[in-house]
């Protein structure tokens, strides 16, 4: 399995590093972590493909970061019960 760290995660997606740790910040307000290995945060091939889908949706224009990461954790289901529904601002 697949395993990056934090910068390796910014190189793939072509975002700075304060990107991504903005987007952890998010996803971390709603409950949802990230594995770390050895301190250090550790992503896997799925966890990739959760971030470039943020990207993505945080892309478009009726999108706020809070918005984009509630919308996203929901597709993957990675957000607790009563998150689910919650309905999105």
């Amino acid at each position: 399995m697949l395993r990056v760290i934090t910068e390796e995660l910014a190189d793939i997606l072509g975002l700075p590093l304060s990107t991504i740790r903005k987007y952890n910040f998010y996803f971390a307000k709603i409950g949802v972590q990230f594995t770390k290995k050895q301190g250090k945060l550790a992503y896997t091939n799925d966890d990739v493909t959760i971030f470039y889908e943020l990207k993505e949706v945080y892309a478009r224009p009726e999108m706020n970061l809070e918005k984009a990461v509630i919308t996203v954790a929901k597709k993957f289901n990675l957000v607790p019960f009563q998150l689910k529904n919650k309905p999105l601002a």
